[in-house]
């Protein structure tokens, strides 16, 4: 009879390993390193959860799973009828934003992973990153073509720009925080910077939903 998977000790593996991969990158990790990180031997990693493959697939689906799961609850109230109030739509996608500020910040690991995977070269695990990547933020897509067809949008709005820039500008931000004229990088977590950015992102949104782009 196989042996029953310890829950606890998977979710300490796998928190362990988001932080290693967001510090060392994929390649620079070792599986050695990730069990001495969360306390088990390789063997305990291996039965769990399987080899570094695995191991950093199951990482980024529970990270971008979570994420699927605050977007969908944010975006509910416009799940149904037609999407042609532009002030909706708008405080929609805003609470959408602060709820992933939220996330981000309390584990700014997270961001600094994510980034590190989408700069760093192709590899084999690009075919899987992509399709949940997609696959999480497929919602704020399809949301916004039906304001753009329901009227609550230019029908010329850029979507797939305007959510590459809504993403680098909230994941972007936890990677180095505002400028700092001293030292360039500065603390993301600040609360001050927080809300800075929170200002930012509506701006941002608020304008672009309404502008026109014809």
């Amino acid at each position: 009879m196989a042996r029953p998977v310890d829950t606890k000790a998977r979710a300490r593996i796998l928190d362990a390993a988001t932080r290693l991969f967001a510090e060392r990158g994929y390649a620079g990790t070792t599986t050695r390193a990730l069990a001495a990180a969360a306390g088990v031997n390789i063997a305990t990693v291996h039965y769990h959860v399987g080899g570094k493959f695995s191991l950093f697939s199951a990482v980024l689906e529970a990270l971008y799973q979570e994420e699927a799961a605050i977007l969908g609850e944010r975006l509910a109230p416009l799940e149904e009828g037609p999407v042609d109030d532009t002030a909706k739509v708008t405080d929609v996608l805003v609470g959408a934003a602060s709820a992933i500020i939220d996330l981000m910040a309390s584990r700014p690991e997270r961001p600094r992973l994510y980034l590190r995977r989408w700069l760093d070269p192709s590899d084999e695990l690009r075919a899987f990153e992509v399709k949940i990547s997609l696959d999480a933020h497929q919602q704020l897509r399809e949301l916004l073509e039906r304001a753009k067809a329901d009227g609550a949008v230019d029908p010329a709005f850029p979507v797939e720009t305007f959510l590459r820039s809504f993403t680098w500008l909230i994941y972007g931000y936890f990677a180095t925080g505002p400028i700092d004229w001293r030292d360039w990088f500065s603390d993301p977590l600040n609360p001050a910077h927080l809300e800075d950015l929170r200002r930012l992102v509506t701006l941002y949104v608020r304008q672009s939903l309404a502008a026109s782009w014809s």
